[in-house]
């Protein structure tokens, strides 16, 4: 368990705190996500594998369409499972200092961005998220991320109150650099 959760500080899903949280705390993406995702998953099968599975097993009537559906369908249960797993591992760790993010299923991926190193924050929306009320922020800095030196990108997914958490994440990069 991380220490942020045993201090007992707030983990809000998809949302952003309201105040200013005692010390670290941890975001998670909105539930409405993983949703997203299944909304993604459903337009890739009906637009790139239903549309010439189904004529093919109602016209051949052969084994290889029988092996085919079991398949495509076993992939179908595959991806659920792991769009379901992906959205567990995705934590944004806002601390006095940086912001950690960690992700991933098989292979952890963690970045970690310090304030001061922040040069910009941009809010991403594209359709399909509006219509689930989400957004993307993506925090470009200009330092050290992970354990490379240059330039990185963090994409927060699934937030809700995206400009909240946006004007938040630029003060914080103000309060590093001096800015009032």
């Amino acid at each position: 368990m991380s220490e942020s959760r045993e201090a007992g500080a707030k983990q809000p899903t998809g949302g952003f705190p309201r105040g200013n949280p005692p010390g670290d705390w941890e975001f998670r993406p909105s539930p409405r996500l993983r949703l997203l995702y299944m909304v993604y998953l459903l337009v890739l099968v009906w637009g790139g594998i239903f549309w010439w599975l189904i004529p093919m097993i109602l016209a051949e009537k052969s084994p290889i369409a029988l092996e085919i559906t079991v398949i495509v369908l076993l992939s179908i249960v595959f991806a659920i499972v792991w769009i379901r797993r992906y959205w567990q591992s995705m934590t944004y760790r806002f601390t006095k200092d940086a912001l950690t993010f960690e992700r991933g299923v098989l292979f952890r991926k963690i970045a970690v961005i310090p304030y001061e190193t922040i040069t910009e924050v941009r809010v991403v929306q594209g359709p399909v998220s509006r219509l689930f009320g989400l957004s993307t922020l993506l925090i470009l800095s200009g330092g050290l991320v992970g354990d490379k030196e240059g330039t990185g990108e963090i994409p927060v997914r699934g937030v809700i109150k995206s400009w909240e958490m946006r004007d938040r994440i630029l003060g914080m990069s103000d309060r590093f650099s001096g800015i009032k």
